[in-house]
């Protein structure tokens, strides 16, 4: 991706770690989105929103009008040992984000093409909201093997799935 869309990435700070822990409860603690140029960009899994800091985070961000955050929900369903509505069900989740006051965008999450262009809208756009992009996709999609196994969320395969997984990619 980044080798094909260099002109947007660099527009976006990336903050690698835990979001739940670091990256969304520590952005502009101070207050104040003017701080940071371009666009902070969280990337999120449909399992660890469910965990109390990031919501506390939200609110914050929405509460001092970071128009500069831009999240990305990775929504697949699947979470450690089975299905995010099993373990913790955190629908409907656009209107729990519109309700704490951010601009919500949803997007087939394997569409790269929508992806980019809805991240270039979500930096334009300045109304005091930050913005949250819920992008939908399949765990695995197009391996056989593994697509919307719970499974691969934390199996590594051997070498012959290995294998087997970059003749799928050559294909």
């Amino acid at each position: 991706m980044t080798r094909e869309h260099p002109e947007w990435i660099a527009a976006f700070k990336a903050l690698p770690g835990n979001v739940s822990k670091s990256d969304l409860t520590r952005i502009d603690m101070d207050g104040n989105a003017e701080s940071r140029p371009g666009a902070v960009l969280i990337l999120l899994s449909d399992g660890e929103i469910a965990e109390g800091s990031n919501w506390e985070a939200i609110l914050f961000a929405a509460h001092h009008k970071l128009e500069n955050l831009v999240a990305i929900v990775d929504y697949n369903n699947l979470q450690s040992l089975t299905s995010v509505e099993e373990t913790l069900n955190i629908d409907p989740l656009e209107a729990k984000f519109i309700a704490f006051g951010w601009d919500v965008f949803q997007l087939d999450g394997h569409n790269l093409d929508a992806l980019v262009s809805t991240l270039k809208v979500a930096k334009a756009e300045k109304n005091g909201k930050p913005k949250v992009i819920i992008a939908k996709t399949t765990k695995g999609k197009g391996v056989s093997f593994m697509e919307n196994k719970v499974l691969w969320h934390y199996k590594t395969p051997d070498e012959n799935q290995f294998i087997k997984y970059i003749l799928y990619c050559i294909i």
